[in-house]
Order: structure tokens, then C-alpha cells, then sequence
């Protein structure tokens, strides 16, 4: 009943007419961790194919999952190494 009550204040409900259309933006956490990750992902994307850099980042987002409970983190682990995730033979660090 109260949802309804604020949809209906609110206007009603809107549906997107583009997935790819950005509805809200959430500004960034302002904590160490968060902008150590940042740091980190910026590192990522300046030198995608670095596998010190991808192993650094792999561990460092494992770890935050582990640590939190969140499986996103395990995404973007694999995401650091998806240079590699093929490949016959991944340098040492990224094995």
C-alpha cells in the first residue's frame, strides 16, 4: 500500500526506453579502499596486457571478495586476467 502511495506521488513508474540509459549516478566512495581499487583499476586500464599489473589486480579484487562476501569481486578478478584466459601458456604471475 505505501508503495504504491509513492509511485503514485512520484508520478508513476518509468520504464527506460534504452538499456544501455543511465538512470541514477552514485557518486564514488571516498574511503581508502575504494580509492586504492580505483588507483588500481586505472593501473588496469592504462596497461591491460601488463601481467604484473592483471595479477596484482586479480589477487587484490579476490581478496575483497573473499573478504566481503561479494562474488562481483571474482568478475572483476577474471576480467583483470581475461587477457590470458585462453592462452596455452600465461606468464608465470598470471599462472
Amino acid at each position: 500500500m505505501l508503495i504504491s502511495a509513492l509511485i503514485a506521488a512520484a508520478g508513476g513508474v518509468r520504464i527506460p526506453q534504452d538499456a544501455g540509459e543511465v538512470l541514477e549516478q552514485v557518486p564514488p566512495r571516498s574511503d581508502p579502499q575504494a580509492q586504492a581499487v580505483r588507483a588500481l583499476e586505472a593501473r588496469l586500464r592504462a596497461a591491460p596486457n601488463d601481467a604484473t599489473v592483471a595479477a596484482m589486480a586479480a589477487r587484490t579484487f579476490l581478496a575483497l571478495g573473499i573478504r566481503e562476501g561479494d562474488p562481483r569481486w571474482t568478475g572483476r578478478a577474471q576480467s583483470a586476467l581475461a587477457p590470458w584466459w585462453e592462452a596455452g601458456a600465461p606468464p608465470e604471475e598470471i599462472r
